[in-house]
Formats: C-alpha cells, structure tokens, sequence
C-alpha cells in the first residue's frame, strides 16, 4: 500500500473525484470538458519525472515531455500560475525553476482517481439507487 493511500480515503467514483478536485486544486464544474483530462496528462507526467529520478535518461527525457507539455499549452505567465497553483493544493511540488517539478502524495491520489474516474457514468447509472 502506498502512503497516500494511507493518508486519503480513495477515490471511488466519479463524484468523489470531483469533490477531491474541488477541494484541493480549487476546480469548479463550469470548466471547460478538457480541463480534467489536461490535469489527468500533466500529472501523468510529473510522475513518470519523479518515478525516473534515479534513471538520468528517463529523468531527462520526462522532465522534456513536461517542459514542452506546459509550453505547448500556456504562456510562461499561464504556466507559473498553474504550477504555483497546484504546488500550493499540494499536489505537486516545484524546486529551483518552474519545471523542476516532482510528485507529492496527494498528486498521486489524484492521479490514481483521474485515470480510474475522469469521465463520468451515463446519466442513468448517476439517478439509480445505490444498492443495499
């Protein structure tokens, strides 16, 4: 069991994952539909990064992948406020330049939920009742 599972009680569902969102990055349901999936791949990347510390090439080459991530996707105003942003929900956190960034458990939860949860059931599965 990892730490953070130990700490958090698990996203079971989408509606968890989006009181988890709420909660900690500050996400609002109004956000445009690609905002979670654009969140679901940068963490993606800040993990392989923090999972490839001890491999200089896979560390390298992640840590690319998110450099050009974030510049593809934002001005440097944008992304310094993004990283700040989620540094400060504690999901991540960032050393001596702005990708210099690394995972911290509640990322790690997050994540898990992202991959597992990030589209939501059809309509009918939300109105059913839960079963007893």
């Amino acid at each position: 069991m990892e730490l953070w599972q130990r700490r958090w009680p698990a996203i079971d569902s989408h509606v968890a994952l989006i009181k988890a969102l709420e909660e900690h990055p500050g996400y609002c349901t109004c956000a445009y539909d690609n905002a979670i999936p654009f969140l679901r791949d940068f963490l993606r990347l800040v993990d392989r990064r923090t999972k490839g510390a001890s491999d200089s090439n896979r560390f390298r080459q992640a840590s690319a992948e998110l450099e050009a991530f974030l510049r593809e996707s934002a001005s440097p105003a944008v992304q310094s406020w993004f990283v700040y942003a989620l540094d400060k929900a504690d999901l991540i956190t960032h050393g001596f330049n702005l990708y210099d960034i690394l995972m911290m458990d509640r990322g790690w939860r997050l994540l898990d939920g992202l991959e597992r949860f990030a589209k939501p059931p059809p309509k009918d599965d939300l109105e059913r009742e839960p079963e007893a």
